[in-house]
C-alpha cells in the first residue's frame, strides 16, 4: 500500500510536494476506510480536485514516470521532465515513496536528471530507517542486514539503470532461496510493481483484456457492471464472425500477433475486440458483442461512455482481486455522475479489500462525506510562479454536517479558477 509520496522538480511540481495517505485524527468518519500498516493508519483512497492546469494530472504523470523508469530500467524515461517555468539551474528530479509490501514498510528514494541516477536508496522502516542499499552515482553499498554481501557487491551498475532493477535482472527473484536476505528486496520490488496509473484515455492491451475475458469470474463481473449501469446492455458474449470478416481480420492481425501456446490470440480494430482461435492449422474468428435486448453491437458501435466503462472494468475487477494501488485520472470522464458516484461509493465501503484507489475529478458532486473522509480529499493549486502545490481538506477541519461541494464552490478551500472578464465577448 502507498503511505506517502513526495516529488520535487518533476513536471509542474517545483518545490517538494507531499501526497499522504496517512489517516488524520478523525473518529466520526468511515473507520472502515483505514487500515493499520506497520503501526501506521493508512487510508484506502483519495480524490484530488483543482482547476485546469493546476497539477492534478501531473501528480499522476509523476507517478507514471517513476513506474516507466522502473519497468524500463532506465532513468531516461524521465528526460526533460523537470519543472521548466524558472530561470534557476535545474536540480535533479526527485521521487520519495513510502509504501508497504510483504508485511514490511519501505522508503524508496530516486534522484535523477534524466541522463544518470545521482541517488537511489531503499530503507526498511520500523522504529527507525535501516538501510537496505544506498547509491550515490555508481557507488552502491548494502546495509548491515546483509552479513554475506558477496552476491550483491559482485553486481555491476550503470549510470542510467536502477539498482533495484539490476538485482531483478540478475535473478534475485528466481534465486531467492540461495541469496541471503533476498526477500527484503523482492518484497520491495513487488510492492512497487503494484502501483498502476491510468489516464483518462487508457485502453487495456488486447492480449490482457482478452485473457481476462476467458476468466468466467471476470465475464460475470462485466455483465453485472453493464447491467447495473443501466446502459441498455443485457449480456456480453463472443460471437462467431462471417467468413469474409474472418479473412479480413486474419489478414490484418495474424502476422502482428503470433499465435500463443493455447491457440488463441487477441486483436483490436478501433475499440472492437477479436479472438482468433487456431486449431490443427485452421482459424476461427470471434468478436466480443454487447447484447441489447437480443440485438448485437460491436464495441465500436457503443457510446463513448460505454467504452469508457468497459475499459475501466479491467481495473475495477483487479481492485477487488489483487492488492494494488491504482491512480485513475479523471474518473468522471464520459461517465454520468451517478455511475461515478456508485463506483466510488461501492469501492470505498467494500470490506476486506487490500487495494487503494486515488482518483482525480472535476465533478464536485463526488466531493461528499457519503464517500470520503475529510483526510481523503486533496487539492492541487497553482502558485504565483506557475508551479503546483498539494494540500488536504483535512487542514480546514470542515464540519461533518456541512456540504463539502458547497464550501468548495464558495472558495472556502481554494484550488478554484479565478475567472475574470468575458471569455467569448471580450
Amino acid at each position: 500500500m502507498l503511505i506517502k509520496l513526495t516529488i520535487e522538480n518533476v513536471l509542474s511540481y517545483d518545490a517538494p510536494a507531499t501526497f499522504s495517505l496517512v489517516a488524520g485524527k478523525i473518529t466520526k468518519q468511515h473507520k472502515e476506510q483505514v487500515t493499520d500498516v506497520g503501526g501506521v493508519s493508512v487510508l484506502r483512497g483519495a480524490i484530488v480536485y483543482g482547476p485546469n492546469a493546476a497539477g492534478k494530472s501531473n501528480l499522476l504523470r509523476a507517478v507514471l514516470v517513476l513506474m516507466q523508469m522502473l519497468n524500463g530500467d532506465s532513468c531516461r524515461y524521465s528526460y526533460g521532465g523537470q519543472f521548466k517555468l524558472t530561470n534557476k539551474p535545474r536540480n535533479d528530479m526527485s521521487w520519495d515513496v513510502l509504501f508497504s509490501a510483504g508485511g514490511n514498510v519501505y522508503r524508496y528514494l530516486v534522484k535523477t536528471d534524466g541522463v544518470s541516477i545521482s541517488e537511489e536508496c531503499l530503507w526498511l522502516v520500523s522504529d527507525k530507517e535501516e538501510v537496505v542499499f544506498r547509491r550515490g552515482g555508481l557507488n552502491v553499498s548494502f546495509g548491515q542486514m546483509f552479513a554475506d554481501r558477496t552476491w550483491y557487491e559482485s553486481r555491476s551498475f550503470e549510470k542510467s539503470r536502477f539498482v533495484i532493477c539490476t538485482l531483478k535482472r540478475d535473478g534475485i527473484i528466481d534465486r531467492r532461496e540461495s541469496i541471503p536476505n533476498s526477500e527484503v528486496i523482492i518484497h520491495a520490488i513487488e510492492g512497487l510493481q503494484q502501483i498502476i496509473v491510468l489516464s483518462s484515455d487508457s485502453i487495456p492491451e488486447a492480449q490482457y483484456i482478452g485473457s481476462l475475458l476467458k476468466v468466467e469470474e471476470f465475464m460475470e463481473f462485466l455483465k453485472r457492471l453493464m447491467t447495473v449501469a443501466d446502459i441498455g446492455i443485457t449480456d456480453v458474449q463472443w460471437r462467431s464472425c462471417s467468413r469474409d470478416q474472418a479473412v479480413l481480420i486474419l489478414d490484418r492481425h495474424r502476422s502482428v500477433n503470433p499465435i500463443r501456446q493455447d491457440g488463441v490470440q487477441f486483436a483490436k480494430d478501433g475499440q472492437a475486440l477479436w479472438a482468433i482461435v487456431t486449431k490443427d492449422g485452421a482459424s476461427d474468428v470471434f468478436e466480443l458483442k454487447f447484447i441489447h435486448n437480443g440485438f448485437e453491437l460491436s464495441l465500436n458501435d457503443e457510446s463513448i461512455g460505454t467504452i469508457r466503462l468497459f475499459n475501466l472494468s479491467v481495473f475495477l475487477f483487479n481492485l477487488k482481486r489483487t492488492p494494488s494501488v491504482w491512480f485513475v485520472d479523471e474518473i468522471d470522464c464520459h461517465l454520468h455522475p451517478s455511475i461515478a458516484y456508485r463506483l466510488l461509493k461501492e469501492f470505498m465501503t467494500m470490506p476486506n479489500v487490500a487495494s487503494q484507489l486515488i482518483v482525480t475529478a472535476h465533478d464536485t458532486s463526488l466531493m461528499t462525506h457519503d464517500i470520503w473522509r475529510t483526510d481523503e480529499v486533496w487539492f492541487a493549486e497553482k502558485r504565483m510562479d506557475g508551479s503546483s502545490d498539494l494540500y488536504s481538506l483535512y487542514q480546514f477541519t470542515p464540519r461533518f454536517d456541512k456540504r463539502l461541494e458547497k464550501g468548495y464552490r464558495q472558495g472556502l478551500y481554494g484550488a478554484m479558477p479565478h475567472i475574470g472578464g468575458e471569455m467569448l465577448n471580450g
